[in-house]
């Protein structure tokens, strides 16, 4: 763990923990009991939690009645932080990124990130009021809104990469016109699997070769697909 102290004014009854989160590191400032103090420790629930712990101690025996556990959100790195913290019964806030860029500038003439200021940052935003709700949902609702976001995540996905096969598709069969869901077909998926939707094997293959095959596999295929395939190719 790294400290290092310096000295500052305070008279709030909520202790203020600020963190700079990363992947593995967690890099916080508080000022309690009067001293602003810096500490860095690993981002894992065992060691949050009994960090944690500690500084509740600390709070309360200094004569805060409250604690408050802030950061800027991360996408995922700062999930179990902000989990410990709410399951220890600690207060929880967001502070914003576009919030944290411009008070970097003003209190340390310096735009660039660093995981060493940027608690500090977080921690005088707090301090004047400007964090954000940070909500905890329960178990079932909070499962609801991750898989709903996966599915949208994956729906998004399955079209980029329809549209990207259909494009190389095109570049591997130039005179291909189906439409892009005939790929996705039983017809589609025959043509693929048996012969890559590659022009030259269905020609070296030849004209009766290929429809025996194409028929083989799809019984119920039209002969005037299996015809015009034939003929792009």
């Amino acid at each position: 763990m790294k400290n290092n102290t310096t000295p500052v004014q305070s008279n709030q009854s909520v202790a203020i923990l600020a963190f700079d989160v990363s992947k593995n590191i967690l890099n916080m400032t508080t000022a309690i009991g009067g001293t602003r103090s810096d500490h860095e420790f690993s981002n894992r629930t065992p060691v949050i939690e009994s960090q944690l712990l500690v500084w509740k101690q600390r709070a309360l025996m200094a004569g805060y009645s409250q604690v408050l556990v802030v950061c800027e959100p991360t996408g995922c790195y700062h999930t179990t932080l902000l989990a410990t913290a709410h399951r220890l019964g600690l207060q929880t806030a967001w502070v914003s990124g576009e919030a944290v860029f411009k008070m970097r500038a003003i209190e340390t003439n310096d735009s660039g990130k660093t995981d060493l200021k940027d608690p500090h940052v977080i921690y005088t935003l707090a301090s004047m009021g400007k964090p954000l709700i940070c909500r905890h949902y329960d178990e079932s609702y909070a499962l609801l809104r991750q898989w709903h976001a996966l599915y949208e995540q994956a729906d998004v996905e399955a079209v980029r990469t329809k549209c990207l096969l259909a494009s190389q598709i095109k570049v591997l069969f130039p005179d291909y016109d189906f439409q892009k869901d005939f790929l996705y077909s039983r017809s589609g998926a025959a043509l693929i699997e048996h012969y890559g939707a590659n022009p030259q094997r269905i020609i070296e293959a030849g004209n009766q070769s290929f429809k025996q095959q194409m028929k083989q596999a799809v019984p119920r295929m039209r002969q005037k697909t299996i015809d015009r395939l034939y003929s792009q190719a």
